[in-house]
């Protein structure tokens, strides 16, 4: 069984992977990268907003599934740290323990508010 064992990430752990973004850009060229990571964001905040209700109604298998999309998101836009708080929200979820899903939760909205500030003051190129 999968367990939670740390709610808040050390101060070192960044909100924005820059060298996972470097790569992207690299790989795609930064126009595509550009649009690819806009489109990945909004993506991104539509799950968190979704995400936020799910968790004030306690709707845990719609909750789990958009923890889960959001799990897929966040790498491929340098956010993986909020990737992780996404796939610790999703085992809460399957785990049914409603005490871990909503302290996760909320750890994962403050995280993804942090992550998606940090994305659009990101360095260009």
């Amino acid at each position: 069984m999968n367990m939670v064992t740390r709610l808040a990430p050390r101060r070192t752990d960044a909100a924005l992977d820059l060298e996972a973004l470097k790569a992207l850009e690299d790989a795609l060229g930064p126009d595509e990268c550009a649009e690819l990571v806009d489109d990945g964001l909004l993506e991104a905040t539509d799950r968190l907003v979704a995400i936020e209700r799910a968790l004030e109604e306690e709707s845990w298998s719609r909750l789990g599934r958009l923890a889960r999309e959001l799990a897929l998101i966040a790498p491929r836009i340098g956010l993986t740290s909020l990737a992780l708080q996404a796939e610790a929200l999703e085992d809460c979820c399957q785990c049914l323990d409603r005490t871990a899903a909503h302290a996760v939760g909320q750890r994962l909205l403050r995280c993804g508010e942090a992550a998606l500030s940090a994305s659009l003051l990101r360095p260009a190129g």
